[in-house]
């Protein structure tokens, strides 16, 4: 006792004492909902780290006055910086340190009780209420102006914490702790616009308010009424595969544009003479509020972040809306997906535009962007955008090989259906679970995409059973046949769709964790063989199966088909099998012959370019590991070099087809053995000539790629759509270079006199995020 500074403390020793003389059977009354044992596990009490009790507040802190009168210069000081807390919150921060500690925020929230009349900046715990007067400028410009803006504000956090709970991942993305305050759940915005444009009246005819300050806050204003209406495009329906008036897109959503114009001027104001009232911002709500969390420093981004966040935001949407109405086949919807919504995303995409596209995509009613599209529906016209169109499995009315009485026919017909359709229901779940990846961080893409490849495998499985099930006991299904073929094998063009969107989802999963910086040095190499390896087994699943597949369809409608009905009697059934015909080879042939022409021309180069691309990277790590610059076969005292091997590969070690390669046959491809036999100068040599091997090879990923850039802009939209694919392979060929160039230094180095204690090796941001720049760089002493 002697070490503590009583004046600091109150003697309550006696009115304790007072008090337990009252209790009864010496026993403490307590709720059932308080653990008494909580108070000895509270390890943060008396912690001024950890203790929100002991945050720090000044007098003005604690009796704030949120009802009391304040000038022009301070209600914008307040309505900006709020705007900025908004943004700072989107910004890897929390509500209690932002947008919460605010405290006209914080009392119109605690007053609220389910009626838009309890929204009042009275404080009612406040000792003493001043009389102010209710006809000032100043009055009306806090309980009106400020008030409906705080409440369109807190409508607006609302809807994008309904937005965070439904797509996107607590404190990854967004961090949803509210203090157990409701953000205006149950009142409608159009209420809330209703009083902002009531402000917004009120300042323009009656305020007087200085002309500039006039502007700033109607701009403010105007800008909350567009963010409330962001989500009216959930309501839009997109006529996605239909060539219907593309304009009307953009007066639906004209309010987007007149946002970016009101972010365009406010951007332009001078903020800092608008100084904030003492008080209005602080840590009052950790210190007053159910807080869960420590204390935590409050938060607020710069003007210039802020107003840049915002124009992110609208601009996002304003994109994707309209880019999405433009799509008019299957291939649109893939790269609309691929090239201009999941590459898209990085750490700077707007949490909230992101998050609300996914809504924006599937809808409540599992519609594809309020379209007639379903993702039932969806799902059937990628199958049949692959290997699936006109396939047998799908035409009960073909399936005549069952034979029997005509009730072990229906009987046996409804078994099947009821089997294909919990297959095709599985295959949707599959679908449906790689489309609601696309708008997450690249991370959780990643960490989403290598579910989905047991999702995929176990599919196939399924898929695959069920083809040669129906095959080989019913004779169900369609065979390859043609004028060259002499197999009667089935095609099995469901099992092939199911197959080609697993390797895409490895081959996805495999490249991306270049982007997240997963690999090490001598795991790129490895990582980089794997690729090449998968990218193959891909073009050559696409230039045999997949072309067989799609070409006796061709077959059957251009050759098989017409000799049955030259066969048939004049009758009912030829005319009806020349009348289905006629269909097909109206309808189905240009689409089969147009899927063939994109898988050749585009798909399979793609693939081919990609192989030679990561090719020549993992030729390249062998390189500099001959020239001992690196190391991509490095000793470990407490683990081998094939279990790093193992465990790095453990996304692709549960599929069966294709067999993840062994640790041994990538060590087989990086052996350097030959090299060892040769004198130093005719290693340098023989370097030199593997090192011109792959330029050629990134000179001939760089032709591919050029010849697909030149596919795309002489399309005339049919087949492609969006910038995202041509920056794409923009940064693909600029890569190529990069490597090109590099080589050629290397080269360079070996003819002016190399030596491997001279150099080391360095990884850096390349064009692509897939590729880094890898070069080696000159070692300072």
């Amino acid at each position: 006792m002697n070490d503590l500074n009583l004046v600091d403390y109150v003697d309550i020793t006696g009115e304790f004492f007072e008090s337990v003389r009252t209790i009864h059977d010496n026993k403490v009354v307590q709720s059932p909902l308080f653990n008494l044992l909580e108070g000895t596990r509270a390890v943060e009490i008396g912690n001024k780290k950890l203790d929100t009790g002991l945050i720090p507040l000044s007098e003005i802190d604690y009796n704030f006055d949120t009802s009391c009168p304040q000038d022009v210069d301070k209600v914008i000081g307040i309505i900006n910086g709020l705007v900025r807390l908004y943004t700072s919150w989107l910004n890897n921060s929390s509500l209690p340190v932002t947008v919460m500690s605010c405290r006209y925020v914080q009392t119109l929230l605690e007053n609220y009780q389910g009626s838009l009349n309890d929204c009042t900046f009275e404080n009612k715990r406040l000792p003493k209420q001043e009389n102010y007067d209710k006809n000032s400028v100043e009055w009306k410009l806090v309980h009106k102006v400020l008030n409906s803006f705080i409440l369109g504000l807190v409508k607006f956090v609302g809807t994008s914490l309904h937005i965070a709970f439904n797509t996107l991942y607590e404190e990854e993305d967004l961090t949803t702790r509210n203090m157990d305050l409701d953000f205006l759940t149950d009142i409608p915005s159009e209420f809330i616009v209703k009083k902002i444009n009531e402000s917004i009246h009120w300042l323009n005819q009656e305020s007087g308010i200085e002309s500039q300050k006039k502007e700033i806050l109607c701009e403010y204003l105007e800008l909350l009424n567009r963010m409330l209406d962001i989500q009216l495009i959930l309501a839009i329906a997109i006529p996605i595969f239909e060539n219907d008036d593309k304009k009307k897109i953009k007066n639906e959503i004209q309010f987007l544009q007149l946002g970016l114009k009101n972010i365009e001027s406010l951007s332009k104001v001078d903020f800092d003479n608008f100084k904030l009232p003492c008080g209005s911002f602080s840590k009052f709500i950790q210190f007053d509020s159910n807080n869960r969390s420590i204390p935590a420093e409050l938060y607020m981004t710069t003007n210039e972040e802020c107003f840049q966040n915002l124009q992110m935001m609208f601009k996002s949407i304003y994109n994707y809306v309209i880019e999405s109405n433009e799509l008019l086949n299957v291939n649109h919807f893939n790269q609309f997906l691929k090239y201009d919504i999941s590459y898209k995303i990085n750490s700077e995409y707007n949490a909230i535009s992101r998050g609300l596209f996914q809504l924006y995509l599937i809808r409540d009613d599992k519609s594809i962007l309020g379209s007639r599209e379903t993702i039932t529906s969806m799902g059937m016209k990628l199958m049949e955008n692959t290997s699936c169109l006109q396939s047998l499995i799908f035409q009960p009315d073909t399936w005549t090989s069952i034979q029997g009485t005509d009730e072990y026919i229906n009987t046996t017909k409804e078994d099947i259906l009821i089997k294909l359709n919990q297959l095709l229901s599985d295959i949707e779940t599959g679908i449906y679970h790689n489309l609601s990846s696309v708008t997450n961080n690249r991370c959780r893409q990643r960490q989403l995409m290598s579910r989905g490849i047991v999702i995929w495998d176990t599919l196939q499985v399924s898929s695959e059973s069920l083809e040669l099930e129906l095959w080989q006991q019913y004779g169900i299904g369609d065979k390859i046949e043609g004028p060259d073929s002499a197999r009667d094998d089935p095609s099995l063009p469901l099992s092939s769709f199911v197959y080609l969107t697993k390797l895409n989802v490895m081959l996805e999963v495999a490249l991306s964790g270049f982007e997240t910086n997963i690999y090490k040095p001598f795991e790129m190499s490895w990582m980089y063989w794997y690729i090449s390896y998968l990218t193959q087994v891909i073009a050559e699943f696409y230039s045999n199966q997949i072309e067989s597949i799609n070409n006796l369809r061709t077959y059957s409608i251009t050759t098989s088909i017409p000799k049955k009905i030259k066969k048939l009697k004049s009758g009912p059934k030829k005319q009806k099998l020349k009348q289905q015909n006629e269909i097909h080879q109206k309808i189905h042939l240009p689409m089969l012959e147009k899927i063939s022409d994109y898988n050749k021309n585009y798909v399979i180069e793609s693939y081919k370019g990609l192989r030679m691309l990561s090719d020549g990277v993992r030729m390249l790590f062998i390189m500099l590991h001959a020239l001992e610059v690196t190391s991509i076969t490095p000793s470990f005292e407490l683990t081998s070099l094939e279990k790093i091997y193992n465990l790095q590969m453990k996304p692709w070690s549960s599929v069966g087809v294709p067999n993840l390669p062994h640790y041994r046959q990538y060590e087989k491809s990086i052996s350097i053995d030959f090299l060892k036999k040769l004198s130093h100068s005719q290693k340098l040599e023989k370097i030199k000539q593997i090192l011109e091997t792959i330029i050629d090879k990134f000179n001939d990923s760089k032709k591919i790629y050029m010849s697909i850039i030149k596919i795309i802009e002489d399309d005339d939209g049919e087949q492609f759509i969006g910038n995202g694919i041509i920056e794409w392979y923009k940064s693909l060929i600029k890569t190529c270079v990069m490597y090109s160039l590099e080589v050629n230094n290397i080269i360079k180095l070996i003819d002016g006199g190399f030596s491997k204690d001279d150099y080391d090796l360095e990884i850096g941001e390349g064009y692509h995020r897939y590729f880094p720049k890898i070069f080696i760089k000159l070692i300072k002493r």
